[in-house]
């Protein structure tokens, strides 16, 4: 068996090794996508020098050229007044990024000495009910009464039981009675009874009906079956009056018990404590959903989807398009200079250059937003698996390998979250060290009011199978 504690620890060790991915991917992407815009800058830089040749060499394209330049000129002071706004917009982003990162692991801190926190408030109720228990089975009036209980709830189960029998008797014998027309006349005018009334002519005609139909001798045998069932059930009805009483004598001890021992006041201060751990995973929620707001605000422009960096790549790719660099770029094939060779073959290696940096772009786009999905799952499992408070103390899990080979499997995306959360709800197992969950009025399949504020809903058993009695003879839930 596991704590419940061991998955959750194999879900945060991922999760923080997504956060790492994620951030080297980013780093990456906003490498390449640096790269992009720089070689959009150097092919400006190139037709400028260009058109610089261009003007210096020959007088008829001087105006043209001089043109062209004047317009990247323009778009390269553009793209830098963009590119300084942007910096600084990124550098308050990750300082955002960066005190939302402390925070959190400031309240994971908080979480972890809370968690712990709760678990000995936890241990101080369990040792508590453990002395009490102790002290009650030793008490003989407890164990009367105790037992008193179990006798009353036997005897009121077996009246139930019977007077189920009788009355599911009474639906399959009276079928005969029921579907005989001539009976059923005589039974609904109540012949044979002082309630019988009739005027001499019909009193005689449902004499001759009842001596046909054996009336008489049917007559006494479905009243007994009508009758018998309700006095049954009647019975069994006052039956479980008294076992009802009898339990509640033993609940009330046992509360009386734990009140004088002090239970109560510290099963105040364990529930207090789980309310405070609450708080924190409320709060790590909060947290974690505006990290994620920040985080996906990085990826935009990590990719180079930000409004500033599309209008400073819309700006350098407008510029680049004139007609004027086009001509120039043809008239520069045409020409023998080899300062013009040497720009050409340049811009050639920079398309080039920019089309496998765009290609590799979209690449780590998607490998990031897998990423960042993959995060985000992670988060709710996570936020689920507390939510449900399998990492609660005295809360674990029966076949520890059958629950890390599935966790496994559902962290690197072979099976869905619904199989884990199955295995888990199988598994999950309830083990105070030393209260029994079942002792007193907590064995008769009512709720226990055992096991402090994180027993199991309804009270449940320490071992997850069938309830166990409170170490008496009468002992246990029927």
């Amino acid at each position: 068996m596991i704590s419940g504690k061991q998955p959750l620890d194999t879900i945060e060790t991922e999760l923080e090794a997504q956060r790492q991915a994620i951030a080297d991917l980013e780093r990456r992407l906003a490498t390449s996508s640096d790269r992009l815009l720089a070689s959009g800058k150097a092919q400006a830089d190139a037709y400028r020098e260009l058109a610089r040749l261009r003007v210096n060499s020959m007088a008829s394209g001087a105006a043209g050229a001089s043109g062209a330049a004047s317009e990247l000129d323009a778009a390269a002071k553009s793209v830098s007044v963009l590119l300084r706004r942007r910096e600084e917009a990124a550098e308050a982003l990750e300082q955002q990024l960066k005190a939302s990162e402390q925070r959190r692991t400031t309240v994971e801190a908080e979480r972890t000495a809370q968690a712990e926190a709760l678990s000995a408030a936890a241990a101080a109720v369990d040792a508590a009910e453990a002395r009490t228990q102790a002290r009650l089975q030793a008490d003989p009036a407890y164990r009367t009464q105790l037992e008193r209980a179990h006798e009353a709830e036997r005897i009121a189960m077996h009246a139930e039981e019977k007077a189920t029998r009788s009355e599911q008797e009474q639906e399959e014998k009276g079928r005969a009675y029921r579907r005989d027309p001539l009976f059923m006349y005589l039974w609904r005018r109540h012949y044979g009874t002082p309630e019988y009334r009739a005027a001499p002519l019909f009193r005689w005609l449902d004499g001759k009906v009842a001596r046909h139909a054996g009336f008489h001798d049917a007559r006494p045998d479905y009243a007994r079956l009508l009758e018998i069932p309700g006095r049954l059930r009647e019975h069994a009805t006052g039956c479980r009056e008294t076992a009802d009483h009898a339990f509640e004598a033993v609940r009330a001890l046992d509360q009386k018990a734990r009140e004088a021992d002090g239970v109560l006041a510290l099963e105040a201060t364990e529930t207090s404590e789980k309310d405070k751990l609450q708080a924190l995973d409320e709060q790590l929620q909060r947290l974690a959903e505006q990290n994620a707001g920040l985080l996906a605000r990085r990826q935009e422009m990590a990719a180079g989807q930000d409004g500033a960096f599309r209008q400073a790549v819309d700006i350098l790719a407008s510029g680049l398009r004139t007609e004027a660099l086009q001509s120039l770029h043809e008239e520069a094939l045409s020409t023998p200079y080899p300062e013009d060779d040497v720009l050409i073959h340049r811009l050639s290696e920079l398309q080039r250059e920019q089309e496998q940096l765009e290609t590799a772009g979209q690449e780590l786009q998607t490998a990031l937003q897998q990423r960042h999905d993959r995060l985000r799952e992670l988060e709710e499992l996570r936020a689920e698996f507390k939510r449900r408070a399998y990492d609660q103390p005295g809360h674990g899990f029966e076949d520890g390998m059958l629950v890390a080979t599935v966790l496994a499997n559902v962290i690197g995306g072979m099976l869905n979250q619904g199989a884990l959360w199955r295995v888990l709800d199988q598994q999950r197992r309830f083990r105070p060290p030393r209260t029994d969950t079942t002792f007193g009025s907590g064995g008769f399949g009512r709720g226990s009011p055992w096991g402090g504020a994180l027993k199991p809903p309804g009270g449940g058993s320490r071992g997850g199978g069938a309830v166990r009695g409170g170490g008496f003879r009468t002992g246990g839930k029927f």
